[in-house]
């Protein structure tokens, strides 16, 4: 392990979505009248995998997108070989 990074990424795919788009469609449910009582589920088109997102944050912020070790370790999720 070089400069506290891990040594690699998990395989994981996920649907993201802008932050922007979740609050318009938190504004248009709490507001069009058709919508009181309903529940709305918001996906994605495609699929990103962490990987991907790794390289993306590392090529926009270089070093600095590394996390420390401490960050990633709690007593409820420790990952032992």
């Amino acid at each position: 392990m070089m400069d506290g990074a891990m040594p690699g990424a998990p395989k994981l795919c996920f649907g993201v979505v802008n932050v922007r788009d979740v609050g318009d469609r938190h504004i248009r449910a709490m507001t069009h009248p058709s919508a009181k009582g309903e529940r709305f589920l918001g996906v994605a088109g495609d699929f990103i995998s962490m990987l991907d997102i790794v390289n993306g944050l590392k090529a926009r912020m270089g070093s600095s997108a590394n996390l420390p070790n401490w960050l990633l370790r709690s007593p409820q999720c420790v990952i032992r070989s």
